[in-house]
């Protein structure tokens, strides 16, 4: 299914959760999500759905990308929920040997209450990264693959008044291209916990020139964390 607004707005509801398609490619300023499935996983895999433009969350989402033969996925602009204030959003998309990209900022406009990605590779190309809605229940936060960092990264899981959420990263994290840019990591968990499985900045052309990690608990688990990129900055781990 291809379909193109324009400077208009799609709105959808689930797509394929009867019988899934074999790719989605959505183009419009805003892309509004109201169903709570997206089922891409059919066909013989290997292509890329598409959401280019603003998407709205006006549910809890589940993206499945993950079928016989995975497909992909991009986000090329902002993710938010419809209104923090009234609905805790959540967002899980499942690519399994698929690439998932962030393309722009989630949750800067409106928090979205849980993030939980599965990917073999997640690009975050987004400055921010806000999954704090101050009404929702506790959660984890999951990004279940490799990440890289396509900008300077800041993900905010400290509530206002609410319970903090924590942080997971069950994989590796490493820089883009150091040797043309200077990535970044801030996570503030406030009395969350995060989590670090992996190692840290040792992929080729990885290293981290910071990293800012301010939680109740910080887990290292990975072997490596390597923030020797640039110079002149402290990292800091600010929790037990």
């Amino acid at each position: 299914l291809t379909a193109n607004a324009g400077t208009g707005t799609a709105s959808l509801g689930s797509v394929g959760d009867t019988a899934s398609l074999a790719d989605l490619d959505v183009t419009g300023t805003t892309i509004n999500l109201n169903g709570s499935t997206v089922a891409v996983n059919a066909g013989v895999g290997g292509t890329t759905a598409t959401l280019t433009g603003a998407v709205v969350l006006g549910n809890n989402v589940t993206v499945n990308t993950d079928g016989t033969n995975d497909n992909s996925l991009t986000f090329t602009s902002t993710i938010d929920a419809d209104n923090a204030g009234t609905a805790d959003r959540t967002l899980t998309v499942t690519a399994g040997g698929g690439t998932v990209s962030f393309g722009g900022n989630i949750g800067n406009t409106q928090a979205l209450a849980d993030l939980d990605i599965t990917a073999a590779s997640i690009i975050i190309a987004g400055a921010i990264v806000k999954l704090d809605d101050d009404q929702a229940a506790a959660a984890t936060a999951t990004f279940n693959g490799a990440v890289t960092l396509q900008n300077n990264v800041s993900i905010d899981t400290d509530k206002a008044t609410g319970t903090d959420n924590s942080l997971t990263f069950s994989s590796t994290i490493n820089a883009d291209n150091n040797t043309t840019a200077d990535r970044t990591l801030t996570v503030t968990a406030g009395t969350g916990t995060t989590s670090f499985s992996g190692a840290i900045g040792t992929g080729t052309n990885g290293s981290l020139a910071d990293l800012d990690v301010t939680a109740a608990t910080i887990n290292l688990n990975g072997a490596t964390v390597q923030v020797d990129d640039q110079g002149g900055n402290t990292a800091t781990f600010t929790g037990a």
